[in-house]
């Protein structure tokens, strides 16, 4: 409940507070382990200055980073190069819209095996510590507000055939003028690459079902959860309509 929540949001801003940098300190990204990257087959000296540590999570941690060359400010996330990595992006460069965090590139470390992914910044938290805040719920014109753009995006996102599959508080990010915006988009179900990767199963990719069972479990459909069978086949669009259910409840009533 609303407790539960509370808790949760104490617990991450000391662990924000714990993380952060000082943002006048001069770190560069040869700190962090990556020196240049290669994009098209041609290798760069990395031209980014960390100047905020905003967060740290499954697939790796998010700085805000400044590109030294234009001043312009991003988000940049250092992760593992692999399949997660390049479904973001993919999904991401797919999946164009005012309430999706915008990618501005991958850049790919020469050893293989670390990436750079740069997206616009959002710098006013997740919507999860706006919900804890709050504690009741959200104002409804408020949550009224974030429904309409989060439900536009997944929208976007199913128009262009890719399911979030994992939709909640924790993904949405604010901007700086307070528009939320979807991110996180690593376990992205892109039908068609699933229909070209010659699936055995012909369900899969092609009649736009999945089998994967991914996201949080808070907020995740029942039947991806608890699925019939092993393997049993679910509608990942659908799935994200629930997942947007649960997070519409969170935000007016607070938990």
């Amino acid at each position: 409940g609303v407790r539960v929540l509370a808790s949760w949001g104490r617990a991450r801003a000391a662990r924000h507070a714990a993380m952060e940098l000082d943002v006048a300190a001069e770190h560069t990204f040869a700190d962090c382990g990556i020196r240049e990257v290669q994009l098209d087959g041609c290798r760069y000296e990395v031209d980014l200055s960390p100047i905020g540590l905003l967060g740290k999570g499954f697939q790796g941690e998010v700085r805000a980073a400044r590109e030294v060359s234009s001043g312009l400010v991003v988000a940049a996330k250092l992760m593992k190069l692999d399949r997660r990595a390049r479904t973001e992006a993919r999904a991401l460069s797919t999946c164009v819209h005012p309430s999706i965090a915008k990618l501005v590139g991958l850049w790919e470390a020469t050893d293989s095996e670390h990436c750079v992914l740069l997206t616009e910044l959002c710098d006013q938290g997740e919507l999860f510590d706006t919900i804890v805040e709050y504690e009741a719920g959200l104002p409804a014109d408020m949550a009224r507000d974030f429904f309409f753009k989060i439900t536009s995006a997944l929208s976007h996102m199913h128009d262009k055939r890719v399911a979030h599959r994992d939709v909640k508080a924790e993904n949405v990010l604010l901007d700086s003028r307070g528009n939320p915006k979807l991110i996180d988009m690593g376990l992205a179900f892109i039908e068609h690459e699933m229909a070209a990767s010659g699936a055995s199963d012909p369900n899969v990719g092609r009649r736009g079902l999945a089998t994967t069972k991914v996201g949080s479990m808070m907020y995740a459909a029942p039947e991806v959860v608890h699925p019939r069978s092993e393997g049993a086949h679910y509608d990942p669009y659908a799935a994200d309509m629930w997942s947007l259910g649960v997070l519409l409840y969170c935000m007016l009533q607070g938990q």
